[in-house]
């Protein structure tokens, strides 16, 4: 693991991260450099919330399982500026769809698909992407702890539920795209695992 320290802000590098890095572009696959640029830009966007909220960055890291950005305080100062951070990330992703699309003469391209996908995607009610952990910041706004905690649990069975139905669906299809059958177990896997620990 590489580690440097920028202006009091602790950066890891995971040798896994650029392992991964490598392999998909060994790959062959045309579109995994954008799709690369379309996930710095979120987390840029996560970034960029966390520093308007006026919260300090301990610590980003880069590791197998993507990038990683830590507040120095675990709980953000309100609820709102938790909301703003989660939405960040997304926005960025939307924005630079549109923009791309600007920039092409109103054309649809693959860089502007990719983010817009990005950005829908993340606010999808999963546990672990931005939308869920929304969904569970309003659940904890407005309800009490043994409601919370039955209405978290039913959000994963849901979830679960609906990859489910979305794997015998399109099976064939998802058995067929590498990335899709990775991101499908992560999801199905965080779930559970989530589902598990609200007991």
């Amino acid at each position: 693991m590489i580690v440097i320290k920028i202006k009091g802000i602790k950066i890891s590098l995971d040798i896994g991260f650029l392992a991964v890095i490598v392999i998909l572009m060994l790959g062959g696959g045309k579109y995994y450099g954008l799709t690369f640029i379309s996930c710095m830009i979120h987390e840029t966007g996560h970034l960029i919330g966390i520093l308007l909220s006026k919260e300090g960055v301990k610590a980003i890291s880069f590791n197998i399982f993507g990038i990683t950005i830590f507040p120095y305080s675990k709980k953000i100062s309100s609820f709102f500026s938790d909301i703003c951070i989660l939405i960040a990330g997304p926005f960025a992703n939307i924005v630079t769809a549109f923009f791309s699309i600007y920039l092409s003469g109103g054309s649809i391209n693959i860089f502007s698909v990719i983010n817009l996908v990005l950005g829908i995607f993340n606010l999808l009610p999963f546990s672990k992407l931005d939308g869920g952990c929304i969904l569970i910041l309003l659940a904890e706004s407005c309800m009490k702890d043994d409601k919370r905690k039955y209405f978290s649990k039913l959000v994963c069975f849901i979830n679960i539920f609906f990859l489910m139905i979305l794997s015998v669906l399109y099976l064939k299809y998802i058995l067929s795209n590498l990335s899709l059958v990775i991101m499908i177990f992560y999801l199905f896997f965080t779930e559970i695992i989530t589902m598990r620990n609200l007991k």
